[in-house]
């Protein structure tokens, strides 16, 4: 390997490394959330202050909000890693790498859920919590993997057609505005495949 490519991949893995640490400061603050909500549910708290803790608007705002602020954090897992990963890797126009991320991502859950709805016997090849619901489908339960797979396949696609050009025709799906076009397409047809692997 030459000098120039060892550099360039060191570089990589090191841009990649600081890209997976964007998403970990949300994860933080909503297990955080998570914990301080759970906190105040616990039995031996309640016993201190039991008039305190049956008020509604106390439950309200120290338990129900912080519980469900977490657990959107917690259940979105992987969209946040697929959009932190496509944004943090671009070099440019980042808003339209974490854009076809997203597109990407439920492009991919999307494609999974027809996949295993017209296959019911695809389905029951996964163990009972191997198909679950993720923002409103039901889908192969591919967690965090599946966020990152997605943020680094579309930071690639981004990379290698946000310059494309096409025939005059299709001029204005050309360039940054083909990114999503393609993470769409690529992504369908990898949920196909997702599964089997």
């Amino acid at each position: 390997m030459s000098k120039v490519k060892k550099q360039s991949t060191i570089k990589f893995f090191q841009r990649l490394a600081r890209a997976f640490l964007v998403p970990l400061a949300v994860i933080s603050v909503g297990s955080l959330l998570l914990v301080i909500g759970s906190l105040f549910e616990q039995s031996f708290i309640v016993s201190l202050c039991p008039a305190l803790f049956t008020n509604k608007l106390f439950a309200y705002i120290f338990v129900t909000i912080p519980v469900n602020a977490g657990m959107i954090i917690l259940r979105n897992m992987g969209l946040i890693y697929a959009v932190a990963l496509a944004f943090s890797l671009a070099k440019e126009e980042k808003e339209y790498a974490a854009f076809g991320a997203t597109i990407g991502y439920l492009a991919f859950l999307k494609s999974m859920e027809i996949l295993v709805t017209s296959w019911p016997e695809i389905g029951e090849m996964f163990p009972q919590n191997g198909i679950t619901q993720v923002l409103g489908m039901n889908t192969v339960n591919c967690g965090i993997l599946g966020g990152m797979i997605t943020g680094l396949v579309c930071y690639l696609l981004h990379k290698k057609f946000k310059d494309i050009k096409l025939p005059l025709a299709f001029s204005f799906f050309q360039g940054i505005r083909f990114v999503p076009i393609i993470c769409l397409i690529t992504m369908t047809l990898f949920g196909q495949v997702f599964p089997f692997v």
